[in-house]
């Protein structure tokens, strides 16, 4: 499984233009879930590695969003440790295309959702300055 990750981080890395692969900027490992009846559940059956899960880097408060299909109304939500909202929007994000927030967040360790057409992807960061 964790060389099935590596490759498919590879595949997106190579996928994104050089210049926007900058050595600060660090990969937010995302998890998908899916919803039904508006509960989440993991289903490892269902999911695809490549060419549908979004891809998140972030450097500081700076977050590269890049996905290889059209997220139509897509929420993004970042939680601090103590599960409080301290970012929310809903925003459409174009496929192969770099799509930037700049937010201005504090020291410490988070939790980012992104949720979009049934599908719920979540991973953690740390803010460090």
């Amino acid at each position: 499984m964790k060389g099935t990750l590596f490759i498919a981080a590879i595949t997106i890395l190579s996928c994104l233009p050089a210049s926007s692969l900058h050595a600060k900027k660090k990969i937010i490992t995302l998890t998908e879930h899916f919803t039904t009846d508006n509960k989440i559940k993991w289903d490892e059956e269902e999911r695809s590695l490549i060419g549908n899960i979004p891809f998140i880097l972030h450097n500081q408060n700076i977050f590269y969003i890049y996905s290889g299909v059209l997220l139509e109304e897509a929420k993004l939500t970042i939680k601090d440790k103590y599960n409080h909202i301290v970012y929310t929007t809903i925003e459409t994000m174009l496929p192969h295309e770099e799509n930037v927030f700049i937010l201005n967040i504090e020291k410490g360790n988070y939790t980012i959702e992104l949720e979009s057409k049934g599908s719920i992807y979540s991973g953690y960061f740390e803010i460090t300055e």
